[in-house]
């Protein structure tokens, strides 16, 4: 058979390599270079640079470009993996996320772009060995918790608004198929699933024009 032109060829990762800070220069001494033509450098005793005072740029992440590098050297168009909803949001309250997170999620997702690469995003990935929620969440009954579904909405309007300029392909719910997810709890996640289908057609929709789906192995 013959694959269609738009047809979407990728590869997929759970999770990907998060640096918590930036790549950047720890060293304030002052050098003196070359002075004999010799190559090397000399330290000016009893000076110092002044401390770096600038906004993070997405070159500071060096295993953005590293992993970017990566799935561009496979040569496929897109690219799936999963935000990590505990660390985003470890309290549970979303006027409170980890901005220092969501800063590299935004990095990565723009460098993918810059490197024709389309980045596919799940908000929530399934996992039997750990919940993936947010403390408050993962010691209060889990999916069983009827605040939950509202809880992952709202979860999911910052990270359409955040990261929804260079994402424009969602997936809430990443295949929860595990038999010891019970009845209510699936249902409950198709309440989450539909809450935040219906905060990015309401809210989003218009001005991003992406789409919004669940992986549905359940």
């Amino acid at each position: 058979g013959v694959f269609p032109c738009d047809f979407a060829w990728g590869v997929s990762a759970n999770s990907i390599q998060v640096e918590t800070a930036p790549t950047q220069f720890a060293d304030p001494n002052v050098y003196l270079w070359n002075v004999s033509n010799n190559g090397e450098l000399i330290k000016l005793q009893g000076f110092s640079a002044p401390p770096l005072r600038r906004a993070t740029h997405c070159a500071d992440y060096a295993t953005v470009r590293q992993q970017v590098d990566e799935i561009r050297q496979v040569g496929v168009n897109h690219f799936h993996f999963s935000l990590n909803w505990s660390a985003l949001v470890p309290s549970g309250d979303v006027t409170r996320p980890n901005t220092t997170l969501l800063g590299y999620y935004r990095c990565f997702t723009r460098q993918l772009l810059l490197a024709n690469v389309t980045p596919v995003v799940t908000l929530w990935h399934h996992t039997r060995q750990r919940s993936s929620l947010p403390a408050p969440l993962d010691a209060a009954n889990r999916w069983l918790n009827r605040k939950t579904p509202e809880a992952f909405a709202n979860y999911a309007r910052l990270c359409y608004r955040e990261l929804g300029e260079n994402v424009k392909v969602w997936i809430t719910l990443n295949e929860p198929n595990d038999e010891m997810v019970s009845y209510q709890e699936g249902h409950q996640m198709l309440r989450a699933h539909a809450l935040a289908w219906h905060v990015y057609d309401r809210e989003f929709r218009r001005t991003q024009g992406g789409k919004v789906s669940l992986a549905l192995h359940m």
